[in-house]
Order: structure tokens, then C-alpha cells, then sequence
């Protein structure tokens, strides 16, 4: 014997509501935060995920903490920013340029690197880890570990892709470069 069951109308419409929304990712940029880094040029902690900075000179941005996770970042200026602490997983950075700038504990995990210019730029307990750095210029940057008697504080390449990879100058006291 087979028991059916009807579903009332608005459990349906609720049932399908819930389904589409878990379906749907869960992270967007703030419009307002990121009127407020176009108009100032800083927007420290704000939430930029996802956001089209392609092209955008950023010469000085204060973006300490700031969310960029699958921002659009290509070929921006990003020239004396400080970064630290922010969240760049999975961005596209291809051609961006990051000169002069802090990102000490910054997270660019799975980002997209391939052509930048990461110069003469503090990256002490940044992580690289599975970001595509093919062909970028890494020359002068300081990457050491964030407290020198924590390994667990290093800069991180573990498992980055880095064909081409300029590194020219560059400190890297502690970091790891495992695969």
C-alpha cells in the first residue's frame, strides 16, 4: 500500500524558495563599501567581494582587512596600498600591480597572479597558497614570518604555480615553498 501526500500550496513555494537560495552564493560585495573606496580611497574591513576593480588606480588604498574574495582586480594599480589582513582568495590579479605596498597576513589563496608586479612590497605571513603566479615579479619583496618563533606564521606558497616567477632581491626568511 503506497501512502501519498500533499504538500499545501505555500510549502511548495517555501520548499522551493529555501532550495534556489542555498543555491546561490552566499557572498557579494557591499555597494556602499565600495562607493566609499571609488570616493576616498580607503574602506578598511568593508566587504568588496566580487567587486569589478579591473583597471582601477588604487595608488595609496587603505584596504586593511577588507574583503576582496573573488573581486575582479585586473591589471589594477594598487601602488602603495596597504593590504594588510585582507582577504584576496580567488581573485583575478592578472597584470595588477602592487608596488611599495603592505599585505602582511593577507590571504591570496587560489588567486589569479599570473603578469603582476608584486615589488618591493611587505608580504610577512601572506598566503600564496594554490595562487597561479606565472610570469609575475616578485623583486624586493620582504616576506619573513609574521612572529619569527611561529612557522605557522610564514608567508606561504605551498602548492602555487610559478613558471616565470621573478623573485630578484627578494627576502624570503622562513617561507614555505612546499609542494
Amino acid at each position: 500500500m503506497t501512502t501519498h501526500f500533499k504538500l499545501a500550496p505555500w510549502l511548495t513555494a517555501v520548499t522551493l524558495a529555501v532550495g534556489f537560495t542555498a543555491s546561490t552564493p552566499a557572498f557579494a560585495y557591499n555597494q556602499s563599501d565600495l562607493d566609499q573606496l571609488l570616493k576616498t580611497n580607503a574602506c578598511n574591513g568593508c566587504d568588496l567581494s566580487n567587486a569589478d576593480l579591473s583597471n582601477k588606480e588604487l595608488y595609496g588604498a587603505a584596504l586593511k582587512s577588507a574583503n576582496l574574495r573573488g573581486a575582479n582586480l585586473t591589471n589594477a594599480l594598487l601602488k602603495e596600498a596597504k593590504l594588510d589582513g585582507a582577504n584576496f582568495s580567488n581573485t583575478a590579479m592578472t597584470g595588477a600591480i602592487v608596488n611599495a605596498a603592505t599585505a602582511s597576513g593577507t590571504d591570496f589563496t587560489g588567486a589569479n597572479l599570473k603578469n603582476s608586479k608584486f615589488i618591493n612590497t611587505q608580504i610577512d605571513g601572506a598566503n600564496f597558497t594554490k595562487a597561479d603566479m606565472s610570469q609575475a615579479d616578485f623583486s624586493s619583496v620582504i616576506a619573513s614570518c609574521s612572529i619569527p618563533s611561529d612557522k605557522t606564521t610564514c608567508t606561504k606558497f605551498v602548492s602555487a604555480i610559478g613558471v616565470s616567477t621573478v623573485l630578484n632581491s627578494s627576502t624570503l626568511i622562513g617561507a614555505d615553498l612546499s609542494n
